[in-house]
């Protein structure tokens, strides 16, 4: 999966229209027709380590959170945004505008003295 890429399901893939009778003779679902359908489709975390010891070793032998942090500047990295649909971009500078001038208003209108109050 690409950095910054969610992952799109639909309500066939997660099947939530699961229910108790379903569930196999063992008490779970990892034999109904749906799971067999879909489980190759599974989201592996590419930061954990499934090979041996000499696999980890041959591939640097870095640990989970040196993995972790290549992940992180890789996301920064590369991770781009999809741009604001039209209608919501102005809004959100309207909204900013107003702000900024009631923050000026509010900036040149005098301010109230604080008053100390003594025990």
């Amino acid at each position: 999966m690409e950095a910054g890429r969610v992952r799109q399901h639909s309500s066939r893939s997660l099947h939530l229209s699961c229910n108790d009778d379903e569930k196999g003779a063992e008490g779970h679902y990892i034999e109904t027709d749906h799971t067999m359908a879909h489980f190759r489709e599974h989201w592996y975390p590419d930061l954990s380590e499934r090979g041996d010891c000499t696999q980890w070793h041959a591939q640097g032998g870095r640990s989970l959170g040196e993995r972790s942090g290549e992940k992180v500047s890789q996301i920064l990295t590369e991770y781009r945004p999809k741009p604001l649909p039209e209608d919501i971009a102005h809004e959100l500078g309207s909204i900013v505008q107003r702000a900024a001038t009631a923050q000026e208003a509010t900036r040149d209108s005098p301010q109230p003295r604080k008053q100390c109050w003594s025990h």
